[in-house]
């Protein structure tokens, strides 16, 4: 429970930060998938996003913990469960935003 609230913590500090710099015009989104996001929904794309994510995190950590009694070995599988399925899912979901923000701009 404390990693879903430290996330939570971290990416809303994140989200406030980013958004405002983004805003404001001093800065530039590198990640690709997170800039995709804030050109076709601005700073409520990002949010979106982020909140995808944290719901994915919370509910890989749900079902890890409910299979494995051991704490250290649902930690694990939950660490390899985030990075072997949030890739994939991160980069069809940034495949689909581009998808829309083209076709947006045809």
């Amino acid at each position: 429970m404390i990693v879903l609230v430290l996330a939570v913590a971290a990416n809303a500090m994140d989200l406030v930060v980013t958004g405002t710099a983004l805003h404001a015009g001093i800065a530039n989104e590198v990640n690709p998938i997170a800039d995709a996001l804030y050109r076709v929904g601005g700073v409520g794309g990002l949010a979106l996003g982020k909140v995808l994510a944290l719901f994915m995190l919370g509910a890989v950590l749900y079902a890890a913990r409910a299979h494995f009694r051991d704490r250290a070995v649902a930690a694990a599988v939950a660490t390899l469960s985030v990075i072997a399925v949030g890739l994939p899912l991160v980069a069809t979901a940034a495949g689909l935003v581009s998808l829309v923000a083209v076709a947006g701009r045809l």
